[in-house]
């Protein structure tokens, strides 16, 4: 079956925008980070057939044990079948480093069909992961203060590390 692109376009038009203007608060708010919001297929080669929004925020140096990078996303999957799922809509810290004490945030207990509901759990819950987004930055720049650079990562995007899929 081809995959189903028609969720894709909604969770982009739905996602996108907000998340664009996300980045414009957060970037204010937290000049040191880099931030970036995007969009792309995952799990082409497997069974798994999604795709997801993010915006994610990282350094261009970080120090020694600091985080290299924390994501807010929304993904689906099952993009191959006539039955799409929305099996993500949390901020996640990055798989490098030690994050502070502070979590990121995981609004889906289970996994949601893509539809209606999906749709307002996303609108209900965005809100919710920029103001953990905006609480996890203010404790990894209370933790690592930026300083010189010590660990360059040549403008390397961590997003391999931050945005897998569960």
């Amino acid at each position: 079956m081809k995959l189903n692109r028609e969720p894709v376009i909604e969770l982009i038009d739905l996602c996108i925008p907000i998340l664009t203007e996300y980045k414009e608060y957060l970037k204010i708010k937290h000049p040191s980070f880099n931030i970036e919001v995007g969009e792309s297929q995952i799990g082409s080669l497997t069974s798994y057939q999604g795709h997801h929004v993010y915006l994610e925020c990282y350094r261009d140096g970080y120090i020694n044990d600091e985080p290299n990078c924390i994501t807010m996303e929304v993904s689906m999957k099952s993009l191959n079948t006539d039955k799409p799922i929305m099996d993500s809509l949390d901020v996640c810290w990055g798989g490098d480093g030690i994050p502070p004490e502070l979590n990121g945030l995981d609004l889906l207990s289970e996994e949601i069909p893509w539809g209606e509901i999906a749709v307002e759990r996303i609108k209900q819950g965005l809100p919710k992961l920029r103001d953990n987004m905006d609480e996890c930055l203010k404790a990894w720049e209370d933790q690592y203060p930026k300083k010189n650079k010590t660990t360059a990562n040549n403008g390397y995007n961590s997003l391999w590390f931050c945005a897998t899929p569960k």
